[in-house]
């Protein structure tokens, strides 16, 4: 889509929410747990910065399907009320 992320600001911060991902790496389907219930927002962002998918998740559990993106490493920014985290997720 053509937008980007400035990468120095995706720095690892203290875990603000609990939740999982899995599997991890993944064949092309994840599913992203959260222990905290509200509106999140997940961004999947490639290493260079460029975010390729947009995703908002109410439920405590979602599944997800990256099968359309190149095989690597991908940022997945994960944010609820302006707190924000960051996990690497590896596409096989």
């Amino acid at each position: 889509n053509g937008q980007y992320v400035d990468l120095t600001t995706l720095a690892p911060e203290i875990i603000p929410f609990d939740f999982s991902i899995y599997p991890n790496p993944t064949k092309g389907t994840f599913s992203v747990n959260l222990n905290t219930p509200g509106e999140y927002h997940l961004q999947l962002i490639s290493m260079e910065g460029q975010i390729f998918k947009t995703f908002t998740q109410l439920e405590k559990s979602a599944k997800y399907s990256i099968e359309d993106l190149a095989h690597g490493m991908y940022f997945l920014l994960i944010e609820k009320d302006g707190i924000k985290t960051v996990q690497t997720i590896t596409l096989n």
